[in-house]
């Protein structure tokens, strides 16, 4: 009797409450945004900034998940190399350090100038073995004396890319380097063996071993963005500027910056954005020829409603065949695998992807929402199940508020106060890829650039403290 009221109270508590993922009571100012930094604690995203302002171009890179190093965990990196490296033997650059947040003593927050410039190895491993590297790194070594200018010749030792040191040594001490001023920084290569390094007019000369051939990896010439903490949870900060760039001694400039966009014929990067200002999150991309997108995703991962208020900048702009989009999504539930289902996840087969944005290309944008199925383990192919285009005009410069709302069997859309649904008519489990985010995106085919720049603020979310926890019919006592 007392297990027969137990399930009865299990199943009047599904009846009144739903499924336990999907329930929705009140929401909550999840992020507005008026903090310096973006918040590690609410963003799985933190800073990346690479775009030309005032004639310089301006870096920032935060210790977070898209700037990880490929190998290693705690390094962080946003690299800005020459289009044409091969024709490169010798480059300088005006470096500015404008702020710098560092942890314990042998971290590192800082610019890095450098590149492979010959190898060394008898025989042809068709391989980086034998890439002899020489590196110039600045910034704030976290030992909280000041910024300092090493310098650095390497060898790989392996296909993997390890490496040995050669040489090493400090151009300028601890306190040598001011912030906010400009630095010269150079490295020269004879073309056989020999490397200078300078900063300001100190100089400093390292002979390699004998040069064989030319790099495996020559080409990558360039300038880099590092952090390096001591732990995958630490965070760390870098700003700089980089201004009137010189190749091979030459009189004339390579590039001061004095266009408004980065130029593609010089640089293998282009402007990506993700940051706070004028109380606002700031994500923006540009490329050409490929999709490209910045994401900021969510430490809550499960929110049954998120809302946002989302705008497209004038200065947004896309080739006739560009696809544009700014958009909230995530992955709600999986309708056939999942805890409860009896069946294992096969990755991503059966999650349900969902998103609301706005999106566009060369003639006009809309609002529009739309669900779709991943028939695909590996996310290769979507099955559209819903779509729906709001009344509401869409022009630059104007905020919109959009949202999503999992509550029981139903999705429900909202954009400037229309609402769109999508009634669920399939099992609800929890999804594979769980997942919500902010992303701007833009489409291209080859021949095609964009440059999509997109603002969000006043991010809200379901508040679970006003919800009754499906989860409580697990805890009763059967006996």
């Amino acid at each position: 009797m007392k297990k027969a009221i137990f399930i009865f109270l299990s199943i009047t508590l599904f009846i009144l409450i739903g499924p336990i993922n999907s329930t929705f009571a009140g929401k909550v100012l999840y992020d507005d945004f008026s903090g310096k930094f973006i918040d590690s604690n609410k963003w799985g995203q933190r800073e990346f900034v690479r775009e030309i302002v005032d004639g310089k171009l301006v870096i920032k890179l935060s210790s977070s998940e898209e700037a990880r190093h490929p190998t290693i965990s705690h390094i962080f990196l946003s690299s800005f190399l020459f289009a044409d490296p091969d024709s490169i033997h010798t480059f300088e650059a005006e470096i500015t350090i404008v702020e710098t947040e560092t942890g314990v003593s042998g971290s590192f927050s800082g610019q890095r100038i450098g590149g492979c410039f010959y190898n060394s190895n008898d025989i042809n491993t068709g391989d980086p073995t034998g890439d002899i590297e020489a590196q110039i790194w600045m910034g704030d070594f976290g030992d909280e004396a000041g910024l300092e200018a090493r310098w650095r010749m390497l060898r790989v030792i392996n296909n993997s890319g390890e490496y040995e040191i050669l040489g090493e040594g400090t151009l300028l001490g601890p306190g040598q380097i001011e912030y906010n001023k400009p630095v010269l920084t150079k490295i020269s290569y004879d073309g056989s063996q020999l490397i200078t390094f300078s900063v300001y007019n100190v100089s400093t000369s390292f002979e390699g071993p004998e040069r064989k051939r030319p790099g495996f990896r020559r080409n990558i010439k360039g300038f880099s963005t590092i952090i390096m903490t001591g732990n995958d949870q630490e965070n760390a900060f870098i700003h700089a500027k980089l201004d009137n760039v010189r190749i091979n001694n030459e009189v004339s400039l390579y590039d001061d910056f004095s266009d408004t966009l980065i130029n593609a014929s010089k640089w293998r990067a282009l402007e990506r954005v993700r940051e706070i200002k004028d109380g606002c999150l700031r994500i923006s991309v540009r490329g050409r020829g490929s999709t490209q997108t910045v994401d900021t995703p969510l430490t809550e991962r499960d929110a049954s409603y998120i809302e946002a208020k989302v705008m497209s900048e004038d200065g947004t702009r896309g080739s006739s065949g560009a696809h544009l989009q700014a958009r909230i999504q995530g992955y709600y539930y999986n309708d056939i695998r999942g805890p409860g289902s009896g069946q294992d996840y096969n990755q991503h087969e059966g999650d349900i992807f969902v998103h609301i944005g706005l999106a566009g290309g060369y003639h006009g944008s809309e609002a529009a929402a739309y669900v779709y199925r991943s028939s695909k383990p590996d996310q290769s192919e979507f099955i559209l199940l819903f779509k729906h285009v709001f009344s509401v005009p869409v022009i630059d410069d104007k905020y919109y508020v959009l949202s999503i709302k999992f509550e029981g069997n139903k999705l429900i859309f909202g954009c400037e106060g229309e609402t769109a649904e999508y009634n669920i008519t399939t099992p609800i489990y929890k999804a594979y890829g769980e997942h919500r985010l902010l992303r701007s995106r833009i489409s291209l085919t080859p021949g095609e650039g964009a440059y999509l720049k997109i603002r969000f603020d006043d991010v809200y979310i379901s508040d679970k403290g006003k919800t009754v926890p499906g989860v409580l019919m697990l805890l009763l006592d059967d006996e």
